[in-house]
């Protein structure tokens, strides 16, 4: 999952459900500016894997939120 910051700062990458319930989260911390890229392995923060369906990947920052739904498939 590629995605870019203007500037420096807290930054969070998660991958959440339809329903709004977070699963994932691949990054949390502070970032520099510039491109960046998470990886989703399919599994839940607990270590389950995720059954095939539609998810939603969120990036938050000081700046906003911005989302895309992704397709997991095994």
């Amino acid at each position: 999952i590629d995605y870019s910051l203007a500037e420096a700062g807290a930054a969070d990458v998660s991958v959440y459900y339809i329903t709004g319930r977070r699963v994932a989260t691949l990054f949390r911390g502070q970032a520099e500016p510039g491109s960046h890229a998470a990886t989703w392995d399919g599994r839940f923060d607990e270590g389950r894997l995720a059954p095939a369906g539609i998810y939603r990947c969120v990036l938050q920052t000081a700046a906003g939120r911005q989302a895309r739904s992704v397709v997991f498939t095994r």
